[in-house]
């Protein structure tokens, strides 16, 4: 099912020509979610919405059933679903920005150079970066125009971390000290700085940070300054994290004796690796049953406490290595 092109509905507000490869790497760091609560059933698996190198596509988890959405361009590099699958934002290599609308199969361009999305807020409204300027972060709702959310930044910036529908958390890979706290609707003191590293996720009440600092990963309470006292529950350099509302938590990463793989956290901070082999992506099945995660260009599922790993993206997709799939409620 091929797109159909309209006219941009939002301004461009890009400008330049950096390549947009050169800022993947900065982006790789960042986690989705983060969070300790008591296993609770949820009867909806979810469906996986993706992107590869030859559309956009989703999969039914429960029945197995893979449908493809959409073509996209194939020299795009960085795609990104919506929470509610509404939506994929893409941009290729030269920073040039869409949204892609799932359900009426229009495309809107947000840019048309030097941009690119760099997360999605918990009600669907997309974090994009300019990557030549200022640098600034701009929160953009597809219903509504864009609002600026942090100007200037560094190439280096990490993704940002919600800790609410307003509120997120960013660091930068280069920097341990340079960490913010922003309120996107704040009007008195927005923007928090702070220095706890680079934050990973959040727990689900906004409580609790998850973040990298000197080869360690730990959580500490969120405190209007920054964090307060944290503990240590990995060894190691996390690069990807996702947990489910039920309590399940899993990272990608290499740890301290430099293993690589998928680690789960069983009881308090027991982990136990679950995948042997650099992981690009992961996520939970919305019950919280199933790992979801990209390794070697394809997306797999497996049980969330260890098994036998099922390929579940179509024979012949590379799957684009960075924010490239998502689950979503199903239809």
């Amino acid at each position: 099912m091929a797109e159909r092109s309209s006219a941009p509905d939002n301004p461009a507000f890009g400008r330049g020509t950096l390549i947009v490869g050169l800022a993947l790497v900065t982006i790789a760091a960042a986690l989705v979610a983060f969070a300790f609560a008591k296993l609770q059933h949820h009867s909806d698996v979810g469906t996986l919405v993706y992107a590869g190198s030859q559309g956009i596509y989703e999969h039914d988890l429960a029945t197995g059933t893979d449908t493809k959405l959409a073509s996209i361009p194939k020299d795009i590099e960085i795609a990104e679903p919506s929470p509610n699958g509404r939506f994929v934002a893409y941009a290729n290599r030269q920073g040039a920005l869409w949204l892609y609308e799932i359900p009426t199969k229009r495309r809107y361009q947000v840019a048309d150079q030097a941009t690119i999305p760099v997360g999605w807020s918990p009600d669907n409204k997309l974090v994009a970066r300019e990557l030549v300027g200022n640098g600034d972060t701009v929160l953009i709702d597809p219903d509504a125009g864009r609002k600026g959310l942090i100007s200037g930044g560094a190439a280096t910036q990490s993704l940002p971390v919600w800790i609410s529908s307003s509120r997120f958390a960013i660091g930068d890979l280069a920097d341990a000290n340079a960490s913010l706290l922003v309120d996107t609707q704040g009007s008195e003191q927005p923007v928090v700085h702070a220095s706890f590293g680079v934050p990973l996720a959040a727990s689900p009440d906004g409580t609790q940070l998850l973040y990298e600092r000197d080869h360690k990963l730990s959580s500490a309470k969120i405190t209007p300054s920054g964090i307060a006292t944290s503990r240590v529950l990995f060894k190691g350099d996390a690069q990807v994290a996702a947990t489910s509302a039920q309590g399940f938590v899993a990272l990608t990463g290499k740890d301290a004796s430099g293993h690589s793989g998928i680690w789960v956290l069983e009881t308090g901070t027991a982990l136990k690796r679950i995948v042997d082999g650099t992981v690009d992506w992961l996520v939970f099945s919305l019950d919280g049953s199933w790992i979801v995660y990209a390794q070697g260009g394809a997306i797999y599922d497996l049980p969330s406490r260890g098994g036998r790993p099922n390929r579940v993206s179509r024979s012949g997709v590379n799957v684009l290595t960075v924010l490239s799939f998502r689950v979503v409620p199903s239809a």
